[in-house]
C-alpha cells in the first residue's frame, strides 16, 4: 500500500479544501494518506512514496506563497527518483496565458527532480466546475486504482 502525502498551494482556500477532501476520502477508502498544511519538501517526501499536489494559480501563473518554499526546494535539485506524483491544478481559464500555471510549474519541477508522474496535471477550471473536490476525487481514485 502506498503512503500518500498531499500538499496544497492556496490563496483563497479552495486548493486546501480540495487537498483536505482528497486526504479524507483516501483514508476512508483504506489508503494511508496525510495532508501537510505546512509543506516542507524533506518532511513531506520522507513520509511517502506518492505525492499529490493541489495548487491554485496566482498572479501571472505564479505559485501561491504558502507553497513557494516547497517549490524553491524542488528547484534546488532535490532527488526524488523514488517518488510518484500527481498534480491537481486549479485555475481560471479567463486568464489565458497563466491558466493553471502553478500546477504546470510544480509538475515540471517534480519531473526535473526525477519523480515519476502518474498522469499529466488535472486542470480544473473555476469557470466550469462548482465542486472541484468532486472532480479531483474521481481523478485520483482512477489514478490509484486503475
Amino acid at each position: 500500500m502506498s503512503e500518500i502525502a498531499i500538499v496544497a498551494g492556496t490563496v483563497y482556500g479552495t486548493a486546501q479544501f480540495v487537498a483536505e477532501e482528497l486526504a479524507q476520502s483516501l483514508v476512508d477508502a483504506g489508503h494511508a494518506a496525510t495532508f501537510f498544511e505546512n509543506a516542507e519538501l524533506d518532511t513531506v517526501t520522507d513520509s511517502c512514496d506518492t505525492l499529490i499536489v493541489c495548487s491554485s494559480t496566482t498572479g501571472s501563473g505564479d505559485i501561491p506563497d504558502n507553497l513557494a518554499g516547497f517549490h524553491n526546494a524542488l528547484k534546488d535539485g532535490a532527488s526524488l527518483s523514488n517518488l510518484r506524483f500527481a498534480v491537481v491544478a486549479l485555475g481560471d481559464s479567463s486568464y489565458l496565458d497563466s491558466y493553471c500555471g502553478a500546477g504546470h510549474t510544480l509538475h515540471a519541477a517534480l519531473e526535473d527532480c526525477g519523480a515519476e508522474p502518474l498522469a499529466a496535471p488535472l486542470e480544473i477550471d473555476a469557470n466550469e466546475v462548482d465542486t472541484p473536490e468532486d472532480v479531483a476525487l474521481l481523478w485520483v481514485e482512477e489514478l490509484l486504482n486503475p
